[in-house]
């Protein structure tokens, strides 16, 4: 269920009261969207596992106040000369060959 959590993968907070994880008092954590990089993975019998982040030191952090980051692909290379000057014609040979192509 949570094979994305793993040292080094990227993950956004979706919590920004750690308040509750911290016995009821005031806790600082990261902020609600911000990035971050798993710095260890700890999973606890009958509580769930728990993430250490480097900027927090030795704080750990319920799994469900975070998701993985999901970063946009990289677009084709057609796509991207288009974007970056419209109009330019595009060779042939930058076209899929598996694919019919309506004729420039």
């Amino acid at each position: 269920m949570y094979e994305w959590a793993k040292p080094g993968a990227k993950v956004v907070s979706i919590n920004s009261d750690w308040s509750v994880v911290d016995d009821g008092k005031d806790a600082e954590g990261p902020f609600e969207g911000e990035i971050l990089t798993i710095e260890q993975v700890m999973p606890f019998v009958g509580e769930g596992i728990y993430l250490r982040f480097l900027p927090f030191g030795e704080d750990l952090y319920h799994i469900n106040g975070f998701k993985p980051l999901v970063e946009p692909k990289a677009l084709p290379s057609v796509l991207t000369t288009l974007l970056i000057a419209p109009g330019k014609r595009i060779k042939n040979d930058q076209f899929d060959k598996g694919r019919v192509h309506d004729p420039v």
